[in-house]
């Protein structure tokens, strides 16, 4: 199932469906367009970030072409050029969608700071490259959906992991009516739209050869040439791309970043455990536990997140996620369920002194049955 628009957007775009009769044939502006939805729609988006996307949303299905810098102009109404978009290329793009703001979603410091600063570089179409690093399942991918839900952007999610060759990011090849056609991944199909958050997780296991084929997208060509494709596929205006990556020995599977793609991500933002009473707070609001209980597992996650680094043996941390299951599974399943929460995660080698028995330990009397 496609993951749905915000209604503010979704008003948008239906605003501009009812009213572009009026403008067939005529040049227009951004600022003539909203001028005409006044009064018909509720917000248009941060910097006018959705009437933006509405309109480059209507280019790309024909129905409005760009005259000159800053101009537009409708082909025609619906009824003098009826224009379909196959479902099959609505299908393509599913994995866009427009994020919900989380007010449970704690933003750090210095992201709220930075807001204004992507916005006003987003209104004039210039691209920002955020490397955003810290432990597992502390937010890093949460934080670029959340930034983009405020900012009003579109989000595409891109698995690195399952990235084996550099084509994978760009498209690929099919039959079509007896004919072979090379085929535009939905990656290919965002950033060439632009205006959108492109984030790129676990960013450090894509091997360096694939990690390259990013490099001309990156810098300040902004264009990459696809020999399948027969043409460069080039950047839309203002893209946010954040790259999430978990870094250490203990994260197998991944790599250092390549120097060259590492030099293109400017700004590196750290995320970290939330403060006990933020992170009490929030287990409170999306599970439904009570204070005791969320103390109780944030005493405990944070004695592992302690000794996790070097103190004693326990090899890792108890996540923010996985205290989020463990809370929901907790008023769901009973205290018993932090069986397979949290004490399974840990190697039961070395029975009495194994991690597992180690945290089963930090777990006893702060959990009773009635608890």
């Amino acid at each position: 199932m496609p993951r749905p628009r915000s209604s503010e957007f979704v008003s948008v775009i239906n605003a501009i469906e009812s009213t572009k009769g009026a403008f067939a044939g005529r040049v227009f502006t951004l600022d003539d367009l909203r001028s005409s939805l006044n009064g018909k729609v509720s917000t248009f988006g941060a910097g006018d970030n959705f009437l933006r996307r509405a309109v480059q949303e209507c280019m790309m299905r024909g129905e409005v072409r760009q005259s000159a810098p800053g101009t537009y102009r409708f082909v025609g109404s619906v009824e003098e050029s009826p224009i379909e978009t196959p479902a099959s290329e609505v299908e393509d793009f599913d994995a866009m969608y427009t994020p919900e703001i989380d007010p449970s979603f704690i933003m750090p410091s210095v992201l709220e700071e930075y807001l204004p600063a992507i916005q006003k570089r987003l209104e004039k179409g210039i691209d920002q490259k955020f490397r955003v690093v810290g432990p597992a399942g502390c937010g890093k991918t949460e934080g670029g959906v959340q930034v983009a839900a405020r900012l009003g952007l579109d989000v595409l999610t891109v698995d690195c992991s399952i990235i084996r060759e550099p084509r994978d990011f760009f498209g690929s090849r099919t039959v079509r009516d007896g004919r072979v056609v090379w085929v535009d991944s939905q990656f290919s199909k965002a950033i060439a739209k632009g205006n959108c958050m492109i984030i790129l997780d676990e960013v450090n296991r894509c091997s360096e050869l694939v990690g390259n084929a990013l490099l001309p997208l990156l810098d300040s060509r902004r264009a990459t040439l696809i020999e399948e494709r027969g043409s460069m596929l080039r950047c839309g205006p203002g893209i946010v791309w954040w790259a999430t990556a978990n870094e250490g020995a203990e994260f197998t599977g991944t790599s250092a970043m390549d120097r060259a793609v590492r030099d293109r991500f400017q700004r590196t933002v750290e995320f970290t455990y939330l403060h006990p009473t933020m992170e009490i707070n929030l287990l409170m609001e999306r599970a439904g536990i009570t204070k005791e209980i969320a103390s109780n597992l944030v005493e405990v996650a944070n004695r592992t997140r302690k000794e996790s680094s070097g103190i004693s043996g326990i090899s890792q941390a108890i996540s923010t996620r996985q205290l989020i299951a463990a809370a929901e599974d907790i008023v769901d399943v009973g205290v018993h369920s932090l069986q397979y929460t949290i004490t399974n995660t840990y190697s039961p080698c070395g029975g009495a002194d194994s991690e597992r028995n180690t945290v089963a330990n930090l777990l006893v009397g702060r959990f009773t049955a009635g608890s």
